[in-house]
């Protein structure tokens, strides 16, 4: 059975842990504050009381002006290609749910999903020389794309796409440039690829 104190006993344990009492005025704000009350805006304007007070000493807020310098200082951090790339660089480096993939020249390569793996076996098996996420391309859009696979033989790249996504849009717009980019978007194209890799 658990244990319910009383609004007396909760009175007496504050008491002994601070030292004083509160007094029936300040119990009844506290009680005209709480937004169980009815109250919420009280509760608010006391968030926002005391939220003003721990920010007092940091600096006025920033004006129009100051948010405008902000925004065109980033603008120009990011219309920088060095800065672009080493953005690009650190996603691809943390990108989540990576496996690693021993090519038969043991040679380790980070691969993003099942498909890639099965794709990059087949090349294997095929006795193929390819890359993966070898190169990176920018494009017209001032986007920076980085293809799957570059297959020696083909002289062609390899994008692998279970379903619509941003990559695939930059893959078309790579090729609509003159990349030799090859598009697999789909399972069904991906195991008909899979099954020419087979018989070659």
């Amino acid at each position: 059975m658990a244990y319910v104190r009383t609004l007396e006993h909760r009175q007496k344990m504050s008491a002994a842990l601070t030292g004083r009492t509160l007094s029936p005025e300040h119990r009844a704000a506290i009680a005209k504050s709480n937004p169980r009350n009815g109250n919420a805006e009280a509760v608010r304007l006391g968030w926002a009381k005391r939220k003003g007070q721990r920010t007092a000493g940091k600096g006025k807020p920033k004006s129009t002006e100051h948010a405008a310098a902000i925004s065109r200082g980033r603008r120009a951090y990011l219309s920088s290609l060095e800065h672009r790339l080493a953005l690009v660089e650190h996603a691809l480096r943390v990108a989540p749910g990576r496996t690693e993939f021993l090519d038969r020249h043991g040679r380790a390569h980070f691969l993003r999903s099942e498909d890639e793996r099965r794709f990059a076996e087949q090349l294997d098996r095929a006795q193929l020389t390819w890359w993966y996420e070898r190169d990176r391309w920018l494009l017209s859009t001032g986007e920076i794309y980085v293809p799957d696979f570059c297959v020696a033989a083909w002289e062609t790249y390899v994008e692998l796409k279970g379903k619509q996504s941003a990559h695939a849009r930059k893959a078309r717009c790579a090729m609509a440039e003159g990349h030799p980019v090859l598009l697999i978007k789909g399972h069904r194209t991906l195991e008909a690829v899979m099954r020419l890799l087979q018989e070659a």
